[in-house]
């Protein structure tokens, strides 16, 4: 009796990916409905310049960089005229940066947001830990910084006075990573590489968020970071789960890290 031959493997090749490929999410989907906020990213030239008045362009591994263009369409570009304040760009050939040195490096742009409800993504690495307190980004009070004091040490988001209200995961400083942080008034969670690791319930409510600076705490002027950031968005309102992780791999590919 004639029999039909098999002609298909007798195991289904994998087809997709063992992880989604962060090059499907546009971050400018996040701002589709008019959201408030900014989008920074070092690794595209054409948003970065040496001056604040944006007429020379940066070009090379070490330029200074004194105006960064914010590409969510919100128009919140972060700029920088004082020489010496000036972070550096930076890149391996790979990845892009800009250098923050901890001693007076910094960045500033008005208010991002215009809510309660934000998300906040960055791909970033502690390069100097001197300081007690260093702080990566801040909106007048609101920071998110490194603990490095004798009471604890790790990432912290502080908006309101009292510890525990604060976030303190033990993350390792020199070590590229990717934080997100969403909140509410209800409720505010820290996501570091993709995973939860801290949570607290704000016994404030936070409305308008004042300016927004880079590389320091602005309401205590001594708190700089010493830190590379390659890439940061802010958006107002909660983008749900499944986005939020979209943006996660989107910064990771950017940052170099494996999620």
């Amino acid at each position: 009796m004639l029999t039909r031959p098999i002609t298909r493997p007798l195991t289904r090749p994998i087809t997709r990916p063992l992880v989604r490929q962060s090059s499907v999410f546009d971050p400018l989907t996040l701002f589709a409905q008019g959201q408030q906020g900014a989008w920074y990213d070092p690794s595209d030239l054409a948003t970065l310049f040496q001056d604040a008045a944006g007429t020379i362009p940066v070009t090379a591994d070490g330029d200074p960089v004194g105006l960064m263009l914010d590409k969510s369409g919100n128009g919140h570009h972060a700029s920088q005229s004082t020489t010496a304040a000036k972070p550096v760009y930076r890149t391996d050939g790979m990845l892009h940066w800009l250098e923050f040195d901890g001693v007076d490096d910094y960045m500033a742009s008005p208010a991002v947001l215009d809510g309660p409800d934000f998300m906040f993504v960055t791909g970033m690495q502690t390069v100097a830990p001197a300081d007690a307190f260093q702080a990566y980004w801040s909106f007048g009070g609101r920071v998110f910084r490194r603990r490095n004091d004798p009471g604890g040490a790790g990432l912290e988001w502080n908006v309101q006075a009292g510890g525990s209200n604060l976030y303190d995961p033990s993350v390792p400083g020199s070590q590229d990573i990717v934080c997100r942080i969403n909140h509410t008034n209800a409720n505010a969670g820290m996501y570091v590489d993709g995973v939860n690791t801290a949570n607290f319930t704000p016994s404030i409510t936070l409305t308008l968020l004042d300016e927004f600076e880079m590389g320091r705490n602005s309401s205590a002027e001594d708190n700089y970071a010493g830190y590379r950031m390659y890439t940061f968005i802010a958006v107002t309102g909660d983008p749900g789960t499944e986005i939020a992780s979209d943006a996660d791999e989107y910064v990771a590919a950017k940052s170099g890290v494996s999620l």
